[in-house]
């Protein structure tokens, strides 16, 4: 988190990926490696989005935040996140 607060985004990536690698149950990580992504990224960063409020239904952040991500793709009916596995 501090390396996406310090505009590194890409190493900030890196930090993240490795996270999800050690535990890919965490709704904190996979917000903040969506959140960490440019516009390219954003069907991606949805499916991030996705898994977060998957693992934590109860936090709405992570269904606003795929919502927007959505809207911004163009990915209304969430066809780009089929897939439940990041």
């Amino acid at each position: 988190m501090l390396a996406s607060d310090d505009h590194r985004s890409s190493e900030a990536r890196q930090y993240l990926e490795k996270a999800l690698q050690i535990d890919p149950t965490s709704p904190t990580a996979h917000r903040n490696w969506a959140n960490s992504n440019s516009r390219p990224g954003l069907l991606k960063a949805a499916v991030h989005l996705k898994r977060a409020a998957e693992l934590r239904p109860e936090d709405p952040t992570a269904l606003f935040e795929l919502g927007e991500a959505m809207e911004k793709s163009g990915d209304w009916p969430g066809r780009g996140m089929r897939s439940n596995r990041v």
